[in-house]
């Protein structure tokens, strides 16, 4: 099985702290660590611990992270060759969480918000050829769109992660096989409010007369549908 992951490549640097600080205040960290991650690069590690042969498609920056992200993503068993370089930072999640488990987080889309139409199409065969495409929303969505699209004119079955949310046309719909939404992206997907699993399972019945060939919610304590 072949894979194909159109999307996100992030550095994740996180802070351990007792608690939040205040807004002009300066506190001290009990730890902090850095993990490559990225909603895309996550997909593609777990597709290639599940056995897929699975190829990165995105972009990093030309900063000292793009080195440790591609490394990692080789290292999992992801192949980079179809990672672009470009000018300035790669993607960067800067994230504080104290010890109760709550967490804020500051996002610089870096070179995932470089990741053009333009910038892919010479990955294309890769898209067409493969069993599967997964994507996401942390790159403009025209690019995942033309993804999608080039993907489903050669019968390569699609996988959307639509995290974070976004309205769906039914065209848009129509193009994914299997959509992957949690309670709140639902909710923005469907045009429906998602309180429970009957609410959950509404507006995946919406999503599915919408176009989608099948739905996923994820409801954290609740499961999933």
């Amino acid at each position: 099985m072949r894979g194909v992951v159109v999307g996100s490549i992030n550095m994740d640097i996180t802070h351990r702290v007792t608690a939040l600080p205040a807004p002009g205040a300066t506190i001290a960290a009990l730890s902090t660590a850095l993990y490559p991650g990225g909603k895309g690069a996550n997909q593609a590690v777990a597709a290639a611990r599940l056995g897929l042969s699975v190829r990165m498609v995105g972009a990093v920056g030309d900063d000292p992270f793009a080195s440790t992200l591609k490394h990692a993503l080789a290292a999992s068993g992801v192949e980079t060759t179809a990672i672009q370089e470009c000018s300035g930072s790669s993607g960067l999640a800067t994230i504080t969480v104290d010890t109760s488990g709550e967490n804020t987080i500051v996002l610089t889309p870096g070179a995932n918000a470089l990741l053009t139409v333009e910038l892919i199409a010479p990955h294309q065969e890769h898209i067409r050829t493969a069993d599967t495409l997964m994507v996401q929303n942390e790159i403009p969505w025209e690019t995942t769109y033309w993804a999608m699209a080039e993907a489903q004119a050669h019968g390569v079955r699609v996988i959307c992660n639509l995290a974070p949310g976004r309205s769906m046309s039914p065209a848009e719909l129509r193009l994914c096989d299997v959509l992957i939404v949690n309670e709140i992206e639902a909710a923005i997907a469907a045009g429906l409010p998602v309180h429970d699993r009957a609410a959950a399972f509404e507006a995946a019945r919406a999503l599915v007369a919408g176009g989608a060939r099948s739905v996923i919610v994820t409801l954290g304590a609740m499961g999933s549908i």
